[in-house]
């Protein structure tokens, strides 16, 4: 169904090939999973399979690429997309009707497909992406995950032969990313497609897949199954792929002597059911003393309403106090329902919950760019009703879930400069500020790069500079670890958390519950626009009601040790911490 042969490509006015030598043939009915760090190729290599490239995104090519017998050198991208459908990384450059149905529908009707077939097919593919209830919804108001899930949905109804996934999960909440993923293996089993996916996360997908490849600097170094895949540990390391929990404790077990697997585990059970039966664990065997959930972190007071006063235990007020929000779209829908919520200078806080719960209404409030419909929101003392956005933006840095939505200078450095200059730095300072935060993000080089060149990776970094050059003391992020690569992921997330050591205090929307365990001082948790759980990791990972709730998946670790555990909860951050425990 589809054929590289030395296939190479480099965009216009670009010094690098995109990717190079790229000889693959992938199967009928076959899934196969593209890896790799951010800008290694993925993209572009999904991207010429319905012909984008070169006919629209224009440059250097040569080699040859075939999709479903057709030369996508010669057959125009109109040709191409009957046979390919793509879901891109970012949802909204493929989003246009004025409803979610319409969306869906619109494709289907440019290729007149009768009227009751295109019914069945749109109540299939809403269905199937657990989009039904937002059928008479505009696209452009709903969340980032909301929004992934209308473009799968739309791409999915057309029923092409070949399935192109790039990150399709990026915005999504884990239960959401899991179904998507099932749905993706049913949809090739049941019906025939082939399907191409671009991923960064192995965990998600590895047991679904048939065929992995790993790019680097555009070129195949790794063709395979996903088990010979699996055991080239320091490879997928090497590469920025995040590598299975099941797979990190196998590959460490055997490291150190203690236990020799038939064969690297691929899945949680394949991990421990062999281990446990050599250390004959009884069900409960490391449970010890637990954390127990924290208190509420303010006490209404008598008339119900939280007391505008209440300090925290170094007697520090809140460097953002909620009280009794409730915020009201205008098609009715109550995204804040009564928000009693402080945080205190200095803090981490992860914002959890699935797509939809509250959580960007939230921080938008936090920003100014929304007004409360009940109650007040108070930002390093002042009410945000009384201060403009601008104002605002000299306390508080938001770094939204799409970088494409504040990225609009030709170049990075113009990109980090626009605040400066507003303010009137001079000349001098801006050119030193620049050449710091170009540092601090691993973006050295670039200063002169147009951003829209930029994997999504990078243009998240470009949007996380163009903030940190205000140094702002707080720090809002939605989402910021969409499009990162384990390499780039960490020293990123480092970098926030020494920013937050220094003083700025950081509010973090994520649905990556390892970046939440790993870096976050105290968690909040949201569903139905209300807060139903605030503590630290330790305490609300241990809370299976709350996570249940809020739709959220344990982190890999914490899965595997619950699973030694006898399905025991139990708490543990690391590796090394689990290995500690069970006496390797």
């Amino acid at each position: 169904m589809i054929r590289y042969e030395n296939f190479s490509f480099k965009y216009e006015g670009s010094a690098e090939w995109a990717i190079q030598d790229i000889d693959l043939d992938v199967n009928e009915g076959e899934i196969m999973l593209v890896l790799g760090r951010s800008g290694c190729g993925k993209s572009t290599m999904a991207l010429a399979l319905n012909g984008a490239v070169p006919h629209l995104l224009h440059g250097d090519i040569s080699g040859s690429l075939t999709v479903a017998e057709l030369d996508t050198f010669t057959h125009t991208v109109a040709n191409l997309t009957q046979h390919v459908g793509i879901v891109f990384q970012d949802p909204e450059i493929q989003l246009f009707a004025l409803t979610v149905e319409d969306e869906v529908a619109m494709s289907l009707e440019s290729y007149g497909v009768p009227r009751e077939e295109m019914r069945e097919r749109v109540e299939w593919a809403m269905a199937v992406c657990g989009i039904s209830h937002l059928r008479l919804n505009a696209p452009a108001k709903l969340s980032g995950g909301q929004k992934q899930r209308v473009a799968i949905a739309a791409m999915l109804a057309r029923e092409p032969d070949i399935l192109v996934f790039d990150e399709p999960t990026g915005n999504l909440d884990p239960v959401g990313s899991r179904a998507v993923y099932e749905t993706i293996r049913r949809i090739c089993d049941d019906r025939g497609r082939t399907i191409l996916l671009v991923e960064h996360d192995l965990a998600p997908v590895i047991d679904l897949v048939d065929r992995t490849v790993v790019l680097e600097k555009g070129a195949i170094i790794f063709e395979g199954r996903p088990r010979e895949l699996l055991k080239e540990v320091e490879l997928l390391r090497s590469c920025g792929v995040k590598i299975p929990a099941a797979t990190e404790f196998g590959w460490r077990v055997e490291r150190k002597g203690f236990f020799q697997y038939p064969d690297i585990p691929l899945t949680l059970d394949e991990a421990v059911t062999p281990l446990k039966a050599t250390l004959m664990l009884p069900p409960g065997t490391f449970v010890g003393e637990q954390p127990v959930a924290d208190e509420e972190k303010a006490t209404p007071s008598a008339n119900g309403r939280p007391d505008p006063l209440i300090l925290n235990e170094v007697g520090q007020a809140p460097i953002i106090d909620f009280r009794d929000v409730v915020h009201q779209y205008d098609t009715g829908h109550k995204a804040l329902n009564g928000i009693n919520l402080q945080i205190y200078p200095g803090e981490f806080v992860a914002l959890c919950g699935m797509n939809g719960a509250g959580k960007t209404t939230a921080a938008l409030h936090i920003m100014g760019l929304l007004k409360p419909t009940q109650g007040e929101v108070f930002v390093d003392g002042e009410n945000t009703r009384s201060r403009t956005v601008a104002e605002m933006a000299r306390t508080v840095g938001l770094i939204f879930q799409n970088p494409n939505h504040q990225l609009f200078k030709d170049t990075v450095a113009g990109e980090i400069a626009f605040g400066p200059r507003n303010l009137g730095w001079s000349d001098v300072e801006i050119g030193e500020a620049t050449e710091r935060v170009l540092k601090l993000v691993e973006l050295e080089g670039f200063a002169k790069t147009d951003p829209e060149s930029l994997s999504m990776g990078q243009k998240q970094r470009v949007a996380v500079a163009s903030v940190l050059v205000m140094n702002p003391r707080i720090l809002l992020l939605d989402e910021p670890t969409t499009g990162q690569d384990q390499r780039t992921l960490k020293p990123f997330m480092d970098l926030i958390a020494r920013l937050n050591r220094e003083g700025t205090t950081v509010v973090m929307i994520t649905h990556d519950m390892d970046v939440a365990m790993n870096y976050a001082s105290r968690m909040v948790v949201m569903a139905g626009g209300q807060v139903i759980a605030d503590g630290a990791p330790e305490t609300i990972f241990l809370r299976e009601e709350v996570l249940d709730r809020a739709e959220l998946h344990l982190p890999g670790i914490l899965t595997l040790t619950k699973a030694l555990n006898g399905q025991a909860p139990l708490y543990v951050n690391s590796f090394d911490m689990l290995e500690e425990r069970l006496g390797l």
